[in-house]
């Protein structure tokens, strides 16, 4: 682990601090050279079930998203 990352901690994320972090890590690794500028949905549900998320629930926000 690079030296300049917080140590991990135990203390347990709430929901709001926990999108928050997410959406940040989204938009850091975004900012990348080699990120790609979209995504398809195949992509997006490995990457939900990479972190946990069910592809029901994915599905249900991505509709939501496109309407």
């Amino acid at each position: 682990m690079p030296d300049n990352l917080p140590v991990p901690s135990a203390r347990p994320l709430d929901r709001a601090a926990l999108e928050r972090v997410l959406g940040r890590a989204a938009e850091l690794q975004a900012g990348g050279a080699d990120a790609p500028e979209t995504l398809t949905e195949a992509q997006l549900l490995e990457i939900g079930r990479e972190v946990g998320l069910s592809p029901e629930h994915l599905r249900q926000a991505l509709a939501e998203e496109r309407t």
